[in-house]
């Protein structure tokens, strides 16, 4: 039986990073496109264990980090230059995701032991719009007798439905040979550059079937408070995609806690939505946009394919409000639990990141995105929509968030720049601005009050150990944590002012 193993990637404009710091996955169906150059001669190896080097023509973003080479290995994965060609060596053994050491700083379709000895072929396209890449007819090495067919395709920002958004698409998974089909024996999933990150969908498991494909969408993760112990300090929250489990650590660490809330996929939104001021656990689940609140307990259908889903306190009522983000049409669509009423809100443009934040001081969040093609915030003020902030702050690569680092009761706009380790704010009213060093590449910032101070401090996870390490507001005290694992989902913060991300993008200035 023929089958057809297919890659494309359509890649992002110049200069733009990726929507978002995390992906989520939505299974769905469709048809895509095929590339037309074939690879004659590989540029190392062989055809079992070999390569192709490709230098795109438009450089896309892949968790921030500005992609300008490919390398196709003709074991069914890609792994991503930065400004230059991979350095990996050939990994016919697929390994779970993440892993680190080579590969790293890959997308994988089907990752498993292919041999193209024989047959198969591999095809490449890449112009101003995307990039694609193909192989074809490819058997695996342990049963010549058959070979699988499917896609990948990485959409650009100027894609109108889905920017940015990672897709895997099977046309035919199975029957082949059982141990090989559905990915019985493959990795399927995305991994950060550091390999101490990534989006495992599938390994050594019958995880994908014919005529499906499987979207990964970028977003940015915007929550309200993680005082889950009542001590009005925000909390240390790991929460574990793979069985839907919250760990919990407090503040002064005193105790911790850990509880079932979610299955595999969903995204973790703390907040306070009965408005005691604790903070409950809520999951985002992409698969039927549906979200599940435990206190009060809660299922509200609210979203659709491919939005990217947000929370915050939009009306002032201290109670947590359920969003979406739709990026094809910058559509906010806002509901408001106490009072079973929605909002729909223009407010954007395709490929922004949403920041809602209070940024005038007037206890409402105000609906704010950070353009990356211009390095650009646009901040409409709940006190005058008519009248918007728009200020250029940041640097390709940059991580954008809100915090409060003037003294003033409303958030302030902010960057981190991982390539430097650097933290950037700027007073949207004043002018004023800061600078501060703290944390590495590999990083993620989570700004939080955590010292109860009134201000932001610098705060970063390092997946590489599991490790939270937390500064005062002078930079001078500092405190580690061992809190985590790299493939949870860390979310840390609480206060009025601030509604701040966890993030995800590694970059560069």
């Amino acid at each position: 039986m023929k089958k057809v193993l297919f890659l494309s990637l359509l890649t992002a404009c110049l200069f733009y990073p990726v929507l978002g710091y995390e992906y989520y996955f939505q299974k769905s169906g469709g048809t895509y496109m095929t590339p037309t150059e074939q690879v004659t001669t590989l540029t190392g190896g062989n055809w079992d264990d070999g390569y192709f080097d490709l230098a795109i023509s438009t450089p896309f973003f892949f968790y921030g980090k500005r992609v300008t080479h490919l390398r196709i290995w003709t074991n069914g994965y890609v792994t991503l230059g930065f400004g230059s060609s991979p350095a990996d060596s050939a990994q016919p053994i697929n390994q779970p995701i993440p892993t680190a050491g080579d590969p790293d700083g890959l997308i994988a379709p089907w990752w498993d032991d292919w041999d193209l000895t024989s047959k198969g072929k591999i095809w490449y396209l890449t112009n101003a719009v995307h990039t694609a890449v193909e192989w074809q007819d490819i058997p695996h090495k342990n049963d010549p007798t058959t070979s699988y067919d499917f896609e990948l395709l990485i959409y650009s920002r100027t894609y109108e439905w889905a920017p940015n958004a990672i897709i895997f698409w099977y046309k035919d998974a199975g029957p082949g040979t059982e141990a090989y089909d559905n990915g019985r024996d493959a990795t399927i999933g995305i991994e950060h550059k550091s390999g101490c990150r990534g989006e495992e969908y599938g390994y050594l498991a019958a995880a994908v079937n014919t005529n499906e494909s499987v979207h990964f969408n970028p977003y940015v993760p915007i929550y309200d408070t993680t005082d889950f112990f009542g001590t009005e300090r925000p909390d240390l929250v790991a929460f574990r995609p793979g069985d839907g489990m919250w760990h919990l650590y407090k503040n002064d660490g005193t105790q911790t806690d850990s509880f079932q809330w979610g299955q595999r996929g969903d995204i973790p939104f703390p907040g306070d939505f009965d408005g005691d001021g604790d903070a409950d656990a809520c999951v985002y689940r992409p698969e039927s946009c549906m979200w599940h609140g435990t206190l009060p307990s809660f299922g509200i259908q609210w979203g659709a394919f491919g939005d990217i889903p947000i929370t915050a306190d939009f009306d002032g009522d201290h109670k947590t409000d359920l969003a979406v983000y739709r990026p094809h049409d910058g559509l906010w669509f806002i509901y408001y639990p106490t009072l079973a009423t929605s909002e729909v809100i223009q407010w954007g443009w395709r490929g922004d990141i949403p920041l809602p934040a209070d940024y005038d001081s007037d206890g409402l969040a105000d609906c704010a995105v950070f353009r990356p093609l211009e390095n650009t915030w646009y901040i409409r003020k709940s006190t005058n929509p008519a009248y918007p902030w728009v200020v250029s702050w940041g640097a390709d690569g940059d991580i954008p968030f809100p915090a409060k680092n003037h003294g003033l009761n409303y958030a302030n706009i902010a960057v981190f720049r991982p390539s430097t380790g650097q933290w950037f704010s700027y007073n949207q009213t004043s002018g004023t601005t800061s600078t501060c060093q703290w944390g590495a590449e590999e990083d993620y910032p989570l700004p939080n009050d955590w010292d109860g101070s009134g201000y932001s401090n610098h705060v970063v996870f390092r997946p590489s150990g599991g490790q939270w390490y937390i500064a005062d507001d002078d930079g001078l005290e500092i405190t580690s944590i061992p809190w985590g694992i790299s493939t949870d989902r860390l979310r840390c913060r609480r206060s009025i002012a601030i509604i701040a991300p966890s993030p995800e993008i590694t970059g560069r200035n």
